[in-house]
């Protein structure tokens, strides 16, 4: 007597097969043999196997339904049927007989990304992980990266130049770290290298080809699931590219959108904790911190050119701890103890990035009091004008011109005292001086040391190490002097501040291209001062 032949074997040599794949296999994205009545995964698994009548059947929903729990021995409709019924009546059984692969299987089509955010809580307790999407990476993103020596000659300029008043990318991580990530996070460093190159060259074109290769990389990346700290520090630069060339509403979403994958990743939380120092190095904690602290500054300056916006970041607390000395990062001798909360930090000398994040609770107090009498702003505009004295007595204002801090602070003096939109209402018979508050004096003085001439080589040398923030900080002192122009008591020295003002922008330019934008809106002041002039 022959030996008894598998039943799958007996199936093979009938060699009858199905022209389509069953219902379940397509449904599961899985390769069918299309073996027929029933085909060999269907069969192992001991479910029912379906297959279509048509090419372009869609799965049926009573067949998606389905327990798919019966012997395909018997009939595919009598099956459906005894399942149905068994399902609505002996759930738990059911559930208890099956084996863990079947049970999991149904999970197949589960999005485990969108579950992480739709039920954080479950995903949590369930010990689940989420499996991020590879990025592929174009050739025309690798060659605008180039080799490693590329990468390099990249970060040096960066340090050179956007570095100096916004640093939040750690030099030692960057170098320490700069084959691991080539080789395990490749898409995320790939794009940070990008937004490095993009934020610190000088364009013609602000939506250059450059930009535009970042911008879809970063999507792409986004998309994909892949959140870390270089995929957040890249989307800071590439909003200070936005602000710095003029590319809005852009630049407003881009900060916004920074504020957010911050919360998701969680570096909102470096401002207090010191957590992380268990689980890692603690020059990644401040470097995450550094980040945080950059984009609650980054919401303030948006919300500083037009204060009826609304922030979308939460003030920091007294005990939120500010960036070390940037010095000591930048080589690697900082230490956890070096860190100094905000309450403290009026009263210990610390570095320029970190006076820069002492003044966040004042820029914050200027836009909710915007809109008050200037005279009940007096002292607030006082206080902000000392801490600006306070950072030069520390030394470190020695590159005034370049000072981010100066130039944010003035800002929040024009916005709080308002003296470009009352210059038109005031008594002919006073002097401008007696209108306009001393601290906006200050701060147009400080915008027209920006041309002294002992600070003006040195301007068009080493004009790539500019803020964007100084940009603003000079269009609205121009803005001021233009409605001052046409009051009879202006005297001839208002003429010639409006000239070195918009020489100054104009040279400026060739770094950021939103000094342009300002020219024009200056220009279009002017005409429509003349039309209106009697």
């Amino acid at each position: 007597m022959p030996p008894r032949q598998s039943d799958t074997t007996k199936r093979q040599q009938d060699g009858v097969k199905s022209p389509l794949s069953c219902h379940r296999c397509r449904r599961l994205k899985k390769r069918c043999d299309r073996q027929y009545p029933y085909c060999t995964l269907c069969h192992l698994r001991g479910v029912a196997c379906d297959y279509p009548h048509h090419r372009k059947e869609r799965v049926r929903r009573g067949d998606r339904d389905t327990p798919d729990e019966v012997s395909p021995s018997t009939s595919h409709q009598s099956s459906r049927t005894v399942a149905t019924d068994k399902s609505l009546h002996k759930l738990p059984s059911r559930l208890g007989q099956e084996n863990a692969h079947h049970q999991l299987s149904e999970l197949d089509e589960l999005d485990f990304l969108a579950a992480s955010f739709l039920d954080p809580d479950h995903f949590i307790l369930a010990q689940l992980e989420t499996q991020k999407k590879d990025v592929g990476i174009t050739k025309s993103v690798a060659d605008l990266v180039g080799s490693v020596s590329d990468i390099q000659a990249t970060a040096q300029v960066f340090f050179e130049t956007i570095h100096v008043w916004m640093p939040i990318v750690s030099k030692k991580q960057f170098q320490d770290y700069l084959l691991q990530r080539l080789a395990f996070r490749r898409a995320e460093f790939f794009l940070l290298v990008l937004a490095m190159k993009l934020c610190s060259s000088r364009v013609t074109v602000a939506k250059s080809m450059l930009y535009r290769t970042v911008k879809q990389l970063y999507f792409d990346i986004e998309s994909s699931g892949r959140l870390s700290i270089q995929t957040l520090q890249a989307s800071v630069l590439i909003a200070i590219y936005e602000i710095g060339h003029g590319i809005y509403p852009a630049a407003i979403i881009s900060v916004a959108n920074c504020a957010r994958i911050g919360t998701i990743i969680g570096i909102d939380r470096s401002l207090n904790t010191w957590d992380f120092i268990s689980r890692g190095p603690w020059i990644e904690l401040e470097e995450r911190r550094r980040v945080w602290w950059a984009i609650i500054i980054l919401d303030r300056f948006m919300n500083l050119c037009y204060p009826k916006r609304y922030l979308v970041t939460a003030d920091p607390d007294p005990e939120s701890y500010l960036p070390v000395d940037d010095g000591d990062w930048d080589s690697g001798f900082s230490k956890p103890e070096d860190a100094v909360t905000l309450r403290l930090s009026s009263q210990v000398h610390i570095g320029r990035f970190a006076r820069f994040a002492h003044a966040v609770p004042l820029f914050s107090q200027a836009l909710s009091r915007a809109h008050e009498d200037p005279q009940n702003t007096a002292q607030l505009r006082r206080t902000i004008l000392s801490l600006i004295s306070l950072g030069e007595t520390e030394g470190l204002t020695n590159r005034v011109l370049f000072c981010t801090l100066n130039a944010v602070s003035y800002i929040a003096v024009f916005v709080l005292d308002n003296a470009s939109s009352r210059s038109g209402t005031q008594d002919h018979a006073q002097p401008i001086e007696d209108f306009i508050s001393p601290e906006t004096i200050s701060a147009l003085e400080h915008a027209l040391k920006v041309m002294a001439q002992e600070y003006f080589e040195s301007i068009a040398q080493d004009c790539d190490t500019l803020s964007p923030f100084l940009l603003h900080m000079l269009y609205r002192a121009l803005m001021a002097y233009l409605r001052m122009k046409h009051d009879p008591a202006a005297g001839p020295h208002i003429v010639l501040n409006i000239q070195a003002l918009k020489l100054a922008l104009e040279r400026f330019r060739s770094r950021w291209l939103v000094a342009g934008t300002y020219l024009l809106l200056a220009k279009r002041q002017e005409v429509f001062s003349l039309i209106q002039t009697p």
